[in-house]
């Protein structure tokens, strides 16, 4: 869209054409199984941005006292009694 407003900074309907051509182009592209720039580089943003934070996570739970599992968060009472939620699930 930014391209469409810089070729066509005063014509909204000559933009709102190139955008939709570029559009069919690209999901001929796409049907056709070529690689397109744009999408393979936001796939790859999206990629890495699922590895950090995996990466937080591990960090996160190899830490002494970082990593709290659903059990140790349940029984935080500090009398050794079952939480609310920890009885409603145990019974």
């Amino acid at each position: 869209m930014a391209v469409a407003a810089e070729r066509f900074p005063n014509d909204h309907e000559e933009r709102r054409e190139f955008v939709a051509e570029r559009k069919e182009e690209v999901a001929a592209r796409l049907g056709r199984g070529e690689a397109v720039a744009g999408i393979e580089v936001k796939a790859k943003q999206e990629q890495r941005v699922r590895e950090m934070a995996q990466d937080q996570i591990l960090q996160k739970s190899r830490s002494p006292g970082g990593g709290h599992s659903v059990e140790s968060t349940l029984n935080d009472g500090v009398d050794g009694s079952r939480s609310p939620a920890e009885a409603d699930c145990l019974g």
